[in-house]
């Protein structure tokens, strides 16, 4: 037996201990248990068979070693009354989620690591907003983990926007442990309007997974998503959106400010499964030091889905020579009248803005820093809430710091 494959055996092997601890409802027993078969088979994702999903990124730190899934992980809950926010242990799981709860994140021959969460979760945060509810206050879910040795978190969200509804939900993440291995399934009701913020900032040193899944039920429905990505020395994200029905609109954003020798790995599916839907993604990076970050982005059009307007763009500011970012569109399309693009871009900073500025007494970290604000400041100002957005820009004028100053420091 290979290394990579007695660990795939250990991890399989926890995830079934775990389960046969914690007792989940026969429904969602069948689910993980259905996870944990697929993860036996599959395994761990292994270079040497040169997966095109994996091969940009160098897992050799995370699989040279089996991490616990069972780290200890605190949710803090925050929001309107109209909205109902709870964390379950996985033998209290409530049976008015069987129609969502692993329902759409199943992705597992492509991820092993959802398949893992799924096996391994051991509780549930839900977010359910009943149907026609309007809420002017978000929803707050923030994740954080301590550091506890080899352990993996495997943190789990679920949203379910009803029929009629608007609302944002704020996902955040703070973690220390060694591991976090995260799973959010999204449902949008018909007609109903989501605005999805999700901030990754775990410890500098610490190992992000994700996968977010949404799906749109029914037509007319609005998604606002928005990924933003500081910690962790290595992230991988996977977003994986079903536009199920007419007259949807997804907007998939995402940021990222890379320094010292962080790696980040975003790969995005959007899939049109009917007509008259609209899909808009926006990825920017900006890498300083010895950053590197992967954008995989592919647009998925069923032969049925006509009239599908789909855009896609992954711009890249890189601040250091050594920098580097690599970026691969994705186009599938069975249908014959659509309207799609993709576009992605490299550069460093604009040599004629920096003089100029330098010319109105700027310091060149000071011009620097005010170009680096003005790239990301239109995926800043899709935030709506001041105090949230103001502390984004805060964070990322401390990361700048480090990114200009080339000191390789965590903080």
């Amino acid at each position: 037996m290979s290394a990579l494959a007695e660990l795939a055996a250990a991890y399989a092997g926890a995830a079934e201990n775990q389960q046969q601890a914690q007792g989940a409802p026969a429904w969602l027993e069948s689910r993980r248990q259905a996870a944990l078969a697929t993860f036996r088979t599959r395994g761990m994702p292994n270079q040497l068979r040169r997966e095109e999903r994996w091969r940009f990124l160098n897992l050799q730190s995370l699989l040279a070693r089996m991490y616990e899934p069972n780290a200890p992980v605190t949710v803090e809950l925050t929001g309107p009354d109209a909205i109902s926010a709870q964390v379950y242990n996985i033998a209290e799981t409530p049976p008015t989620v069987e129609p969502w709860l692993a329902a759409i994140a199943t992705d597992y021959d492509d991820n092993p690591f959802t398949a893992l969460n799924t096996a391994a979760c051991q509780q549930i945060t839900v977010v359910h907003i009943p149907a026609t509810v309007q809420a002017d206050e978000p929803v707050y879910v923030t994740i954080s983990t301590e550091a506890d040795g080899d352990r993996m978190a495997c943190p789990r969200l679920l949203v379910v926007a009803e029929a009629g509804t608007r609302a944002t939900v704020i996902e955040r993440y703070a973690g220390r442990a060694a591991v976090t291995n995260t799973v959010t399934e999204v449902h949008i009701g018909q007609d109903a309007q989501l605005h999805h913020i999700r901030i990754q900032d775990d410890h500098a040193d610490a190992v992000h997974l994700s996968t977010t899944a949404v799906r749109h039920h029914g037509n007319n429905s609005t998604l606002n998503g928005l990924s933003i990505n500081l910690g962790a020395r290595l992230a991988r994200n996977d977003i994986n959106v079903q536009l199920d029905g007419e007259q949807l609109e997804s907007t998939i954003n995402g940021m990222y400010l890379l320094v010292n020798d962080q790696v980040i790995d975003n790969h995005t599916r959007i899939e049109h499964l009917q007509p008259n839907s609209i899909s808009h993604e926006l990825f920017k990076g900006v890498l300083g030091n010895r950053s590197r970050a992967v954008f995989n982005g592919r647009i998925y059009v069923d032969q049925k889905a006509q009239k599908t307007d789909a855009f896609q763009s992954n711009p890249n500011l890189l601040l250091s020579d050594d920098a580097v970012a690599n970026s691969n569109p994705e186009l599938e399309i069975y249908a014959d009248d659509v309207r799609c693009s993709h576009g992605a871009t490299y550069g460093d900073l604009e040599q004629d803005a920096l003089f100029y500025l330098r010319t109105r007494g700027f310091s060149r970290d000071q011009a620097e820093e005010i170009l680096v604000n003005a790239f990301l400041g239109e995926l800043l100002e899709t935030i709506d809430i001041d105090q949230l957005r103001a502390e984004m820009q805060q964070r990322i004028a401390d990361r700048m710091q480090i990114a200009l100053s080339g000191a390789l420091t965590s903080r």
